[in-house]
């Protein structure tokens, strides 16, 4: 087993008023099948409830319960990236704190394929 195999991976999940494409279990789903594709328990969830997604990460309260507990070289998953943040500035607000403590991303299931983008923790 190495390093990487040891690292927490945590998972994030917000419910959606649009059960038929976001509900929190079709989202606990993907974010299963896909860590088990990768050989991975989850180790954690954090579910808001359905609010707006306007409303930022840190602005929502398992989302703020999320960033605070987060540690260096923890992995997020997160089943659609519209769970995590509406907007580009948004993301890119989360991926440069994320970045910074080297959190690493992985985004599943993205809108209109089944492309995966995962952002690596620096080294």
């Amino acid at each position: 087993m190495n390093a990487q195999e040891n690292v927490p991976r945590v998972r994030y999940i917000r419910a959606s008023t649009d059960k038929q494409i976001a509900s929190p279990e079709t989202q606990r789903q993907i974010i299963e099948e896909y860590a088990g594709r990768l050989g991975r328990n989850v180790d954690r969830y954090f579910i808001d409830p359905a609010t707006s997604g306007k409303k930022r990460l840190q602005d929502r309260t398992d989302g703020r319960e999320l960033m605070t507990t987060l540690l260096s070289r923890d992995t997020v998953i997160v089943a659609r990236l519209d769970r995590l943040s509406r907007s580009f500035i948004g993301f890119a607000q989360i991926l440069d704190s994320w970045t910074k403590l080297k959190v690493g991303i992985h985004l599943c299931d993205m809108p209109g394929g089944t492309s995966i983008l995962t952002i690596r923790c620096p080294r």
